[in-house]
């Protein structure tokens, strides 16, 4: 299994490179987990609302590093999941060498962490015109403040970052592709 920590600023493509590779893996063998998931909870639960505007990105930003700080409560919840989705694979005796799980994280430090405690790469997703957008917390801000082991230009339409998608899972040897495939202007992948 294979573990990658993704970043981007907001709107870069993250969300949508990560369906575009389970699409190609399959629901199976493709997974998600976001650092701010348990947060969200917790602030739906303070009267959040779900929008994420600047004052929320800021508040929900603020909540986690507290979590961060107090027990380090969301590096825990991904450690549990990770090991949750390990023993789903174990438990049923599938080979998990070409599952990968993304792990959604903005901050330099909490990357670092769970590359090195979790032995995965972190990954960019870099969109220049997302870059530019206005930040209200430091985790938006600092987006560009980390070395990534991998970085995916995300500069043109959904095909251009479909057939990235293709190539990083080709890179990474996570599926053999054959060169029969087919991508529509909305991205979507098929093959044939």
């Amino acid at each position: 299994m294979k573990i990658y920590v993704i970043n981007g600023a907001p709107c870069s493509g993250k969300s949508t490179f990560e369906k575009m590779v389970t699409q190609i893996l399959g629901t199976s063998f493709c997974y998600t987990y976001s650092t701010i998931d348990f947060v969200k909870g917790l602030a739906k639960q303070c009267g959040w609302d779900g929008t994420k505007n600047l004052k929320n990105r800021k508040f929900l930003s603020d909540l986690k590093d507290l979590l961060t700080e107090w027990d380090d409560v969301p590096f825990k919840r991904v450690k549990d999941f990770v090991k949750t989705i390990e023993d789903e694979f174990y438990r049923y005796d599938v080979d998990s060498s070409r599952a990968v799980i993304f792990i959604d994280c903005r901050e330099p430090a909490e990357i670092k962490k769970l590359c090195d405690r979790l032995d995965a790469q972190s990954l960019l997703i870099r969109r220049a015109s997302a870059e530019s957008n206005e930040t209200s917390n430091h985790a938006d801000a600092e987006v560009m403040n980390y070395n990534y082991d991998i970085v995916i230009p995300n500069q043109g339409n959904l095909q251009d970052l479909a057939a990235a998608a293709i190539e990083f899972v080709k890179n990474e040897k996570l599926r053999f592709i054959s060169e029969n495939y087919s991508i529509d202007a909305a991205g979507n992948i098929s093959f044939s």
